[in-house]
């Protein structure tokens, strides 16, 4: 009876399965059954694409095949697309606003974000290590082999004991990662892996530094970072096939050396790079710029740098304002490549700051122009309400703002604790703004600094414009913050209250 009753369970459940729409082994994700779909399924990764999206295009044979690996090995994992296009309702639940959006979902645990590589075998990885035990137990030489087949980069700890610092140390460390970890506590299994010692470590990758033995101290955090290091080439080439290693990858503080591979130091640039990476692994990507390419220019110019200055090297960490910093010299070898390295991890030098020269008109006019070196004695300026736009030369909305803000910029040239400013934020940088898109118009608030419980922290000091980008908006928007009327060409001057024309600021409104 009990059989009978778990036999028919069972074909309910399948017959549920095969009446969701499949596309091959991916099961296509809609309003009506997607909570249905995730209930059903102890563990579920899901696609929001959209169909015009060009990275969705080229993820969808990737999806496709890590389903179908994972559909023949039996796995308990099923791998959902949802078209966000049209089930715009489901992808607004969860805040989905980027193409594609690949989320992990574990029982009644809330959804997390994947954070794996793009290829099948990257995504099967992926899923198999969330989903499974971890570190993943090899007991036979049959299981060793197909973990070297199937996971070619892994971590591998063999131990003689399931007691100690050392094991322990490498079980958080697998909790840490998103990296495969293998376990190895028999030793026919250990000597048919070619290990000798217990405990020990190795990672194995594909490429020249296949196989690399741990050597450090037994704790969480070092087993994790060393992983993550051994898991990519102690230096890389940035090209259009390694981009997706270098940016999408664990590491996110890296070295870039621009270099000419038609130089004859060459070779020895690169030798001196991986002589001080070893120092580094699992902090610090080294990754170096073949400054012969002319498709590479661009990213030359974003350091601020040109062919003629190579070889230059800069470390940039990608999180948050994507801050840069600059070497006091131009050595590049090994010793004082280290020395640069240290200095960044130890806080010992600042960020380097691209900037223009401000020109000696630069408030000749009604709109100032600001340029990094000038940007904090004028925004910053407590006494004053600032507004300022970040624009770049070449955005078309930049341009058309431009007669706008000439006008408001006049209509506030009668007082003077109002400022209208801009600034080309492709050429000038500063500490603690991070501008993402053109044009992006702040307010430097009169009096932030006085107020502020962290005046240091400038994302305090601001208030955002996103309003209409017409004269009569603007104007509005800055009588209300400010207190001060602007005066539109032509117009007789404004009664403002007590306040007479130099503005006196004592009718602030506080929103």
């Amino acid at each position: 009876m009990g059989r009978g009753l778990g036999l028919a369970v069972a074909l309910c459940a399948a017959a549920r399965v095969t009446a969701w729409d499949m596309d091959g082994s991916v099961i296509i994700g809609t309003e009506a059954n997607f909570d249905e779909i995730i209930s059903a399924s102890s563990f579920s990764l899901v696609e929001f694409y959209a169909p015009w999206c060009g990275h969705c295009k080229e993820l969808a044979p990737e999806y496709a095949a890590a389903a179908d690996t994972l559909a023949d090995k039996g796995s308990a994992v099923k791998l959902i697309k949802v078209d966000a296009t049209e089930q715009e309702k489901l992808a607004s639940r969860y805040s989905v606003d980027a193409y594609p959006s690949l989320m992990w979902f574990a029982g009644d645990r809330p959804a997390v974000e994947f954070t794996g590589g793009r290829t099948a075998a990257d995504i099967v990885v992926w899923v198999t290590k969330k989903s499974g035990p971890n570190p993943i137990p090899i007991t036979s030489i049959e299981e060793a082999d197909a973990a070297k087949k199937e996971t070619p980069t892994a971590a591998f700890g063999f131990f003689d004991s399931q007691e100690g610092a050392e094991i322990k140390a490498y079980n958080e460390a697998a909790l840490l990662s998103d990296l495969t970890f293998y376990i190895v506590t028999d030793t026919e299994v250990a000597a048919h892996l070619k290990a000798t010692e217990f405990p020990s470590l190795v990672f194995t990758s594909e490429g020249d530094e296949a196989d690399v033995t741990f050597d450090k101290e037994w704790d969480a955090t070092t087993v994790s970072e060393w992983c993550i290091g051994s898991s990519v080439p102690l230096v890389i080439e940035f090209t259009d096939q390694s981009a997706s290693k270098i940016f999408d990858g664990p590491l996110k503080v890296h070295l870039i050396l621009f270099v000419k591979k038609s130089s004859d130091k060459f070779e020895t640039v690169v030798n001196d790079m991986k002589t001080s990476a070893a120092s580094f692994r699992g902090r610090l990507l080294y990754v170096y710029v073949d400054a012969d390419k002319d498709d590479n220019g661009r990213i030359l110019e974003f350091f601020g740098l040109s062919k003629d200055d190579t070889p230059a090297y800069r470390i940039i960490n990608l999180e948050g304002e994507m801050t840069k910093y600059a070497p006091p010299s131009t050595d590049t070898t090994a010793d004082v490549l280290s020395a640069f390295s240290a200095s960044y991890f130890d806080g010992s030098i600042k960020a380097h700051l691209k900037s223009q020269t401000a020109p000696d008109d630069w408030d000749a006019k009604s709109v100032k122009v600001l340029v990094s070196s000038n940007f904090e004695q004028v925004a910053l300026d407590d006494s004053k309400d600032v507004l300022v736009e970040f624009y770049a030369p070449w955005c078309g909305h930049c341009k058309q703002l431009t007669p706008i803000f000439d006008e408001l910029g006049d209509a506030y040239e009668h007082d003077a604790s109002v400022v209208i400013a801009k600034m080309d934020a492709t050429e000038n940088e500063l500490a603690g703004i991070a501008i993402e898109s053109f044009p992006t118009i702040y307010l430097f608030r009169k009096g932030a600094k006085a107020t502020s419980e962290n005046p240091s922290d400038v994302k305090s000091l601001y208030t955002v414009y996103e309003g209409e980008r017409e004269l009569g908006p603007f104007l509005e928007y800055m009588q209300v913050e400010t207190g001060v009327t602007g005066r539109r060409k032509g117009q007789e001057a404004a009664t403002e209250g007590s306040e007479d024309d130099t503005g006196g600021g004592q009718g602030h409104e506080e929103l």
